[in-house]
C-alpha cells in the first residue's frame, strides 16, 4: 500500500525482492546457509560464513525468509 503511493519505496522493494530472488537458487522462497555458502565460498572462511549468516539468519530457523 505505501509502495503504491511512494515510488522509491517500491523501487527499494523491487530491488530487494530481486537480490533475494538471485540467493534463493531452488525458488523455495527462502535462503538457506547452503545457498549464501554457494555465493561466499572462495571469498570468505566457513566460519565467516556461517557469523554472516547467523547475523541474516534473525529467527535461527535456517533459513531467511522474505
Amino acid at each position: 500500500m505505501i509502495s503504491a503511493l511512494n515510488p522509491k519505496i517500491a523501487l527499494k522493494t523491487e530491488h530487494y525482492e530481486k537480490a533475494f530472488d538471485y540467493f534463493d537458487i531452488d525458488h523455495s522462497g527462502g535462503i538457506s546457509y547452503e545457498e549464501v555458502a554457494k555465493f561466499l565460498e572462495g571469498q570468505e572462511s566457513q566460519e565467516a560464513i556461517k557469523d554472516i549468516f547467523c547475523e541474516i539468519d534473525i529467527n535461527g530457523d535456517g533459513n531467511i525468509s522474505r
